[in-house]
């Protein structure tokens, strides 16, 4: 509404900061689940998604659709670019050639199913605190139901252990990462949650690989900034390879001022806080 009623008549300005990536993580523990087994189911279930349609629908435009846990005038953004990532574009019949690549078969009654005839059966959970996360995850299951496949949609309450909750869903958590370094931690080994850590850690699905945790180690001790851009980037680049979690779309922090404020700007995903400029700001 204020978009597009109270801004068109001159009284006041939105200012629009991408600061997050809504994302689901995908549950990695169990070796036998197909998903873990097979990153081409994994991509299919991001190309049946229409994201664009969630850009409209659930955000009214005011987003976007990206697939990288950084903003996109981030120095390693290009770099992970130029190197050339996975088109996850909304493709319906390519996701369907994925699965079948991936040798699941699609029966007379419309439902995929694995070698031995289990149905692609998963979990989605997401916090139920936003109804935009709810209205979400709905659209996202439905996509998923109509092609094929079968999702349980859990909503984690404040009276369930989130964290705990999140990292047994035996299938994928929707939440969503700000855009920054941090969105690496949900494939660090060190981050992942256990009951002997009381849960606590980014890393919920319990995805491990020492190759990527050396590349992130060298990252972060890594003091010259165009050589530490270079190593993000090709973290980015291995996280949407091997398609360690579902990227959606932007998550915006939206800020309103009248037009006799002057001086604001959009924030950064590392300092959510629009007065940091105060002191340059114009009144009258």
């Amino acid at each position: 509404m204020l978009k597009t009623q109270w801004e068109p008549t001159g009284a006041g300005s939105l200012i629009l900061s991408m600061v997050k990536l809504r994302n689901g993580w995908w549950q990695m523990r169990d070796p036998g689940a197909p998903w873990v087994q097979d990153p081409r189911i994994r991509q299919a279930m991001v190309r049946l998604l229409d994201r664009q349609n969630l850009v409209d629908t659930l955000h009214n435009g005011l987003s976007g659709v990206d697939d990288i846990f950084l903003p996109r005038e981030h120095p390693a953004y290009q770099l992970a670019r130029q190197r050339g990532l996975p088109d996850l574009s909304y493709d319906p019949n390519q996701a369907h050639r994925l699965l079948t690549e991936a040798g699941l078969s699609r029966g007379p009654d419309g439902l995929y199913r694995t070698p031995s005839g289990a149905p692609l059966a998963f979990e989605a959970s997401t916090s139920g605190d936003i109804n935009t996360n709810v209205q979400e995850m709905v659209a996202i299951a439905n996509a998923w139901q109509t092609a094929g496949l079968q999702p349980n949609q859990i909503i984690i309450t404040t009276s369930m252990n989130a964290r705990e909750v999140e990292a047994k869903t035996r299938g994928l958590r929707l939440t969503s990462e700000a855009l920054d370094y941090v969105g690496f931690d949900g494939s660090l080994t060190s981050e992942i949650s256990t009951e002997a850590t009381r849960w606590r850690g980014r890393n919920s699905g319990g995805y491990s690989n020492p190759a990527f945790d050396q590349m992130h180690n060298r990252m972060v001790n890594t003091i010259d900034l165009p050589q530490q851009h270079q190593i993000a980037a090709d973290l980015v680049k291995f996280q949407l390879d091997n398609m360690l979690y579902l990227p959606l779309v932007y998550s915006p922090s939206i800020s309103a001022n009248r037009k006799e404020v002057r001086g604001l700007t959009s924030i950064l995903p590392y300092q959510r806080m629009n007065a940091w400029n105060v002191h340059l700001w114009e009144m009258g």
